[in-house]
């Protein structure tokens, strides 16, 4: 059955209703006071192909990641079928955050079915502003990879009428002096352990160690001398590291979300994928 879910308040929360709360569970007050946040973990509730209407015109801000599925999201995971009407919405990252690990998230993560149920995601008359996908730095060891700057997609996407402006996938550097963790998807280096996806994530389940060669570290798997860690089956090899003390920089892993994505219409605007040299 598909359900109608109305996003009626553009603030850069979630509440603690949503993470259970079924759409026909939802009461007057929390309906007249719905995030697009709530919204999303209302639908994947709910279950089924479900639509979630954004305000006309409206601008959602987010200044914080709500989760860390292979690095920081904005939003709650895609883990049903669900399609958003933007209603010519715009969702943008806060103008005012760095462009540093620690600020870095893009807006979207589309399961494919891994660790979560599988996902499939429709945009339709949306525009997506400002999304950073940041690799993780390291001190002597490789960069880590950046990836999606906008959506990380894994399971099935669709954007009808889309327009992405300003988003950017940005590989992380090495600074030339220090341990020798690599950088991880979404997390800097942690001493000699490799960075992992960033927040509630584990360094030693989703961060390999890094080498003192110049390796990033992967995820799980560790680095072998200059060639990155590998993921561990979640889909291919980490990056080469940059060399240490002024050496040549290394090259990002080949990886891929692997999803389906469809698009319609839309616009891309100085949307970026950048690799930082080492230094």
């Amino acid at each position: 059955m598909l359900t109608a879910i109305a996003v009626t308040s553009t603030a850069d929360t979630v509440d603690s209703f949503s993470l259970t709360e079924t759409a026909a569970q939802l009461t007057d007050t929390q309906a007249a006071a719905l995030t697009l946040r709530d919204a999303i973990n209302v639908a994947n509730n709910t279950g089924g192909a479900n639509t979630v209407a954004l305000g006309s015109g409206a601008t959602y801000d987010f200044t914080t990641a709500d989760n860390n599925w292979y690095g920081p999201d904005a939003l709650p995971p895609i883990t049903s079928s669900i399609t958003i009407l933007g209603n010519g919405a715009t969702l943008q990252r806060d103008s005012s955050l760095l462009q540093n690990t620690a600020d870095s998230f893009r807006f979207f993560y589309v399961s494919g079915g891994l660790e979560l149920p599988a996902g499939s995601l429709t945009l339709q008359n949306l525009e997506l502003t400002n999304g950073l996908a940041k690799g993780g730095d390291s001190a002597t060891a490789g960069g880590g990879l950046g990836a999606g700057g906008a959506i990380f997609n894994q399971g099935t996407l669709i954007l009808n009428g889309v327009t992405l402006v300003g988003n950017t996938a940005l590989g992380g550097n090495s600074i030339g002096q220090g341990e020798s963790g690599g950088g991880g998807m979404g997390q800097d280096s942690q001493g000699d352990t490799g960075g992992g996806f960033g927040g509630s994530f584990p360094v030693g389940s989703y961060g390999g160690l890094g080498s003192s060669s110049g390796g990033g570290g992967g995820f799980v798997a560790n680095a072998s001398g200059q060639a990155g860690g590998g993921l561990s089956g979640l889909g291919a090899g980490g990056g080469d590291g940059g060399r240490p003390n002024n050496g040549s920089p290394g090259s990002g892993g080949d990886f891929s979300g692997g999803g389906t994505t469809n698009l319609r219409a839309c616009e891309s605007l100085n949307n970026k994928k950048t690799f930082l040299p080492a230094v």
